[in-house]
């Protein structure tokens, strides 16, 4: 009887760091995964402060001045943007003053 109460409790030792080490796995793809999200949001909020930005200039040598605001930038552009995600601040300096574009992160 000793012997084989002394092998259940080495298996379960063994079940216990198997456990412990799937958790840890777990954990590590868990936290991988937030690093890839927070660094894809980066991202788009990069490509769309970009194509703001690159959209309002070729607009300005279209037609010799830049939009009034955001509404007409995304009128004569097809951009679309998460508008729950992302905050757009679109300063009109003038007709032939580059506006001032800032893309920020809305808070979750």
């Amino acid at each position: 009887m000793a012997k084989f109460g002394a092998k259940t409790s080495g298996s379960g030792g063994r079940m216990c760091l198997s456990v412990g080490i799937c958790c840890l796995i777990l954990l590590a793809m868990s936290y991988g995964s937030k690093g890839i999200s927070d660094n894809s949001s980066k991202e788009q909020l990069q490509n769309l402060a970009s194509a703001l930005q690159q959209s309002a200039v070729h607009a300005y040598a279209v037609s010799g001045t830049y939009p009034g605001n955001l509404e007409e930038l995304l009128a004569q552009y097809p951009i679309t943007y998460d508008r729950e995600r992302f905050f757009v601040d679109y300063r009109f300096e003038g007709d032939n003053m580059m506006p001032d574009i800032t893309v920020l992160p809305k808070s979750e």
